[in-house]
């Protein structure tokens, strides 16, 4: 069974993800057992699994479409109990006779082989049912046919099995005509393969092949499809260019052996469904067993016997009754639709533990928290041994591993090592960088750079920085004198730096969207009172966005916006801190990926900072004395180790500098270049 290996943030864009996905499967014994309890079944032929994780199931017991939700919830989704129709509508309002098939595509839509009805139809997320091809009129009556068209100028008669691709062609396994036909999105039906009326056992290309009653079938990526060519004993391949092939099992013989190709054997299998290995899972539903069949052939029995039953357990010791259906989840589940036993068998794939890695998302921003997280294995118990470059890791036999601030030194290789119940142990490694993204990126170096603007002429421009050493002047263009820089950050989640900017006279905000260097749109924030002012930027709720910090210059109350995007979505207030105390400034300071806040006196020239749990101050740390005429103007990350340094302006001599920050401790000073006393540091 895969089980999901990390959390994201709401936001899936490159800039929030904080967490390296894996996942991990089961290899060995396929352990079985009914899903979910109390469901209430008669006869399932067919299911289908969405993205999300809820199964449909053709129920033809009861003419209906049945519904169970990724939490286990049951529901009829369409259709009403024991009213055979033929009737279009919205859920319950619609009728289906003996449906057989069923398949789910990327958007939602399900649809549905009505065989009883010689239709396909099709099921909108909302539950509206509507005729995609076929004409209505029974298995023996008006209606049936083999005819290609559009629409209800189409006729199959009997189809029992469905699947759609990627491209939302729909295909058809039109069982008592003996053909696989293809549905357009636009509802075009064409005789994909086999002869109409013609059953037979032949291979070759398009209808000059021949099937006997197929069954259930699916399609791959490559656009192939594979058919549980029923009355055949066998299972057959349609390729994109419409050759047919036998790929397991000998037309005319039946009976339950494994091997290879047309060494194996079934008995009238009923369904096909795709396994993430590439391999097909097949209902042998006569034998009543779950087949498993590899890209070369080779034909294995997982579970079940030729003796019908109704037992869980594993493999040979459990039992089924005339299995028809089929299903794999995202997570490599296996679904089971026990037909006679008029239940559905929830399988698990394995018990040796092997691990695959989901592709991509190895990289993340300092300052970020990355996770990596594996799930427990339902029915095994499994120990976790995590071990970074050899050396094994404080939290052995944990699930989880926390890496609390990506910085430099968090690369590496990271390897899990799982051991089952059985003993079976498999392990991968993974390799995790981190990507410099550091606060006041604007040229997308991953350095840090500084915003400048002059105190007389409301002129702004910023210094492209090479780690300590300005390397480039920007001039920005110019906006009126009453509008002062006060903050930055990514509020639109691109991954590159934005401005805040705030009118001194009318109290107005609002935010230059950034593309590099060159502001690309403006957003305007929400109105608040002229009292309070824009002091300060970070991610304090851990969402990966940047949220704003607010100070009341009368009386002294601080709070924050947390942000979703650029919109302020709730206020929280922060404890009361004297008034003489002044926000200037946000960041990483002790190294656990949440922003903190710094503080200065503006009587004593004290200077100390919040380290933050999220929204909540959790400690007090002071800050070395400065001479009271150095006031600090900015933070930044200038020597790239992945640590918040902070910046200096002397008020009276014009003169910058860079504490170079140990965590909360500062390690070095570094003197900035001089520019004109008009130019005040603006971040």
């Amino acid at each position: 069974m895969i089980l999901q290996a990390c959390r994201t943030f709401r936001s899936l864009t490159f800039a929030s993800l904080t967490c390296f996905f894996a996942a991990i499967v089961a290899r060995g014994d396929y352990q079985f057992s009914t899903y979910p309890n109390g469901i209430a079944l008669t006869a399932p032929n067919a299911l289908a699994i969405d993205q999300a994780g809820n199964i449909y199931i053709a129920e033809s017991g009861s003419s209906t479409i049945k519904k169970i939700s990724s939490s286990g919830v049951w529901s009829v989704f369409a259709g009403a109990t024991g009213q055979p129709g033929s009737a279009n509508g919205l859920g319950g309002d619609a009728r289906f006779d003996f449906p057989q098939g069923i398949a789910v595509d990327a958007a939602g839509n399900v649809f549905v082989a009505d065989s009883g009805n010689n239709t396909v139809r099709k099921i909108t997320p909302e539950g509206l049912v509507s005729t995609l091809a076929g004409t209505s009129g029974g298995g023996s009556g008006a209606g049936y046919g083999s005819s290609d068209g559009n629409g209800a100028s189409a006729s199959f008669r009997l189809p029992y099995g469905i699947a759609v691709d990627a491209a939302g062609n729909v295909y058809v396994s039109d069982t008592f005509n003996h053909t696989i036909r293809k549905i357009t999105s636009s509802g075009t039906v064409t005789t994909l393969a086999g002869s109409a009326g013609n059953s037979g056992k032949l291979d070759g290309n398009g209808t000059s092949a021949k099937f006997s009653f197929p069954r259930g079938l699916t399609v791959d990526g490559s656009g192939n499809v594979f058919v549980a060519d029923s009355a055949n004993h066998t299972i057959r391949k349609i390729s994109a260019n419409g050759d047919v092939s036998t790929i397991a099992g000998l037309a005319g013989s039946f009976g339950s052996g494994n091997g290879v190709g047309t060494l194996a054997r079934f008995t009238f299998p009923h369904a096909v469904a795709l396994n993430s290995d590439g391999s097909l899972l097949v209902a042998d539903s006569s034998n009543n067993e779950l087949r498993k069949v590899t890209s070369n052939g080779t034909v294995t029995t997982i579970a079940g016997a030729t003796a019908p039953g109704s037992a869980d357990g594993n493999g040979a010791s459990v039992r089924f009754n005339a299995p028809d259906g089929v299903a794999v989840d995202a997570f490599n589940n296996v679904y089971v639709a026990d037909t006679l036993n008029n239940a559905i068998r929830k399988g698990m794939i394995d018990a040796v533990p092997r691990i695959t890695e989901q592709p991509g998302h190895r990289h993340v921003y300092v300052g970020q928290a990355v996770e990596f997280w594996v799930g427990a294995i339902s029915n095994f118990s499994i120990s976790y041994q995590w071990r970074k470059e050899g050396i094994d890791l404080p939290n052995s036999n944990a699930a989880t591993l926390t890496i609390p601030s990506a910085r430099q030194t968090d690369a590496g290789s990271y390897t899990v090592i799982l051991t089952n119940s059985l003993g079976t142990t498999s392990s991968i490694t993974v390799v995790l960088t981190v990507d410099r993204h550091p606060p006041g990126d604007f040229n997308g170096d991953g350095q840090s750079d500084i915003l400048w603007q002059n105190v007389g002429s409301g002129d702004h421009g910023l210094w492209v920085m090479n780690g300590v050493t300005p390397t480039a002047w920007i001039s920005l263009p110019v906006i009126a004198l009453d509008w002062q820089i006060v903050g930055i950050g990514d509020f639109n989640g691109d991954g590159q730096a934005d401005i805040l900017w705030e009118n001194v006279g009318s109290g107005d905000r609002g935010i230059w969207i950034m593309n590099g260097t060159v502001p690309a749109a403006w957003i305007n924030l929400p109105s608040i009172a002229l009292n309070w002012r824009i002091v300060g930027t970070g991610d304090f709720n851990g969402d990966g966005q940047t949220d704003i910090l607010w100070e009341n210059v009368g009386s002294g109350d601080r709070g924050m916006w947390i942000m979703n995007g650029t919109v302020p979505a709730a206020w929280i207030n922060l404890p009361s801190i004297a008034l003489n105390w002044r926000i200037v400034g946000t960041g990483d300071f002790n190294g656990d990926g949440q922003t903190d806040i710094l503080w200065e006196n503006v009587g004593s020239g004290d200077r100390g900072m919040w380290i933050m749990n999220g929204t909540i101050p959790a400690a007090w740390v002071n800050l070395p004395s400065i001479a009271l005429n150095w006031k600090i103007a900015g933070t930044g990350d200038y020597n790239g180790d992945g640590q918040a340094d902070i910046i200096w302006e002397n008020e009276s001599s014009g003169d910058r500098g860079l504490w170079l920050m140990n965590r909360t401790v500062p390690s070095a000073w570094i003197n900035l270049p001089t520019l004109t006393l008009d130019w005040r540091i603006a971040q």
